[in-house]
């Protein structure tokens, strides 16, 4: 597949890797070693499911291996459309696992408004909502379309040799331009970015209300699970409060409304620390109920009590 000219130069890329800036493991192989280190840790939470990361491993293991058996090979692409949850990110590890690049792709798009991406990123494999399957289907674009996860034998499962530099991601700007992320700019330079918001030592668990599929979702899945070994809080049914209250999160990826309505429903927000909502204007309503609002990415180590970061500052983050 031509993912088009890399826009980083091989010099600097050499320079990374000497300065110990690029961490040489893809996404998947990261996750195994948080998967080997803490087995029975909290990984993933949707609502009342709570899965280890030995747990999601097994599910991931398996979906690496249904993809193998569609014929998905390392390098081509595979779409998803699936709303915050235990399926995504099993889909996205499995995904790395297979050696494949995710396109992630909001759920709210029809099959329609989504075409052009698509078939530009040549995408193979469409994992999506059973409702979503014919719409999709329809569109002639994919090999497969598929309801529900494919399933193969875990123990079948070998993971896919992968560049780090290589592809691993797919963020959509501007509604069609397709950014193609690596596995080190996932890992190392977005996963940078929340090391400075979790200080080493520090529990890191994460309510990550934005979708996982926009450009910002990659924090979620590939830094604070694979990267970092955190917990990572999604929600389907509109139960946040309930999850702030149950896993006391440490940090709030969410837009200023959410943050506001956890707010007014009386969320208990004690624990977290760090708030990042999803505009870089930050009201002063929100900023009242926070001890400092910081600029760039955490740079002021160490953090005030509570610190509100907007969500731009973390699309600068490099390796």
């Amino acid at each position: 597949m031509d993912v088009s000219r890399d826009l980083v130069s091989s010099e600097l890329r050499r320079q990374w890797a000497v300065r110990g800036l690029s961490a040489g493991l893809g996404v998947y192989r990261l996750f195994a070693e948080r998967v080997a280190e803490r087995p029975d840790a909290c990984a993933v939470v949707e609502d009342d499911e709570v899965l280890t990361y030995a747990e999601l491993d097994a599910r991931v293991r398996a979906t690496a291996v249904g993809l193998s058996a569609l014929g998905v090979r390392p390098g081509e692409v595979v779409a998803t459309a699936l709303p915050n949850g235990v399926a995504a990110c099993v889909a996205e590890l499995a995904i790395a696992a297979a050696g494949a690049v995710a396109l992630p792709f909001l759920v709210e798009k029809s099959a329609q408004e989504g075409r052009g991406v698509l078939r530009k990123a040549r995408a193979v494999v469409l994992l999506t909502m059973p409702e979503s399957v014919p719409a999709h289907a329809a569109l002639g674009i994919f090999r497969h379309v598929l309801g529900a996860l494919p399933q193969g034998d875990p123990s079948a499962f070998h993971p896919a040799e992968v560049r780090p530099d290589g592809p691993a991601r797919i963020l959509v700007a501007d509604g069609q331009r397709l950014v193609f992320c690596s596995h080190n700019a996932l890992t190392r330079g977005r996963g940078a970015y929340m090391a400075r918001l979790a200080p080493e030592g520090d529990e890191l668990r994460v309510l990550f209300l934005l979708p996982l599929a926009s450009p910002f979702g990659g924090n979620g899945i590939a830094v604070t699970i694979a990267r970092h070994g955190g917990s990572l809080l999604l929600s389907r049914c509109g139960s946040a409060r309930g999850l702030v209250e149950r896993h006391r999160p440490t940090h709030l990826v969410a837009s200023r409304e959410m943050f506001r309505e956890l707010l007014a429903v009386g969320a208990d927000l004690a624990a977290v620390r760090v708030i990042t909502p999803g505009s870089a204007q930050v009201d002063a309503p929100a900023a009242a109920n926070c001890d400092a609002v910081l600029d760039g990415y955490g740079t002021g180590l160490p953090l005030p009590r509570k610190a509100l970061i907007p969500l731009e500052a973390a699309e600068t983050a490099r390796p």
